[in-house]
């Protein structure tokens, strides 16, 4: 998992996605996310039609991994064990 940055939750309880990363995730303002629990992290998912890689970001066909959406070249990346 990668760090992006490091955030304050402000006196609302709320917090601030970093630009590069809504740009990046297609994260416009009215997007609906999920906030979940998965083994003590807190993960937050856009929720709509697109599933995109838990690895890179890029739009897949919705290929699931133990649970976990991963693009065919991320799949091959790992299996060339790079």
């Amino acid at each position: 998992m990668q760090l992006i940055a490091t955030k304050l939750i402000g006196a609302l309880g709320r917090i601030v996605i970093p630009s590069e990363v809504r740009k990046t995730w297609g994260l416009e303002p009215g997007t609906k996310v999920g906030i979940y629990l998965d083994n003590g992290r807190i993960v937050i998912q856009a929720l709509n039609d697109k599933q995109r890689c838990v690895l890179c970001g890029a739009v897949t066909d919705g290929k699931l991994v133990r649970g976990k959406h991963i693009c065919d070249a991320c799949i091959d990346l790992i299996k060339k064990g790079a």
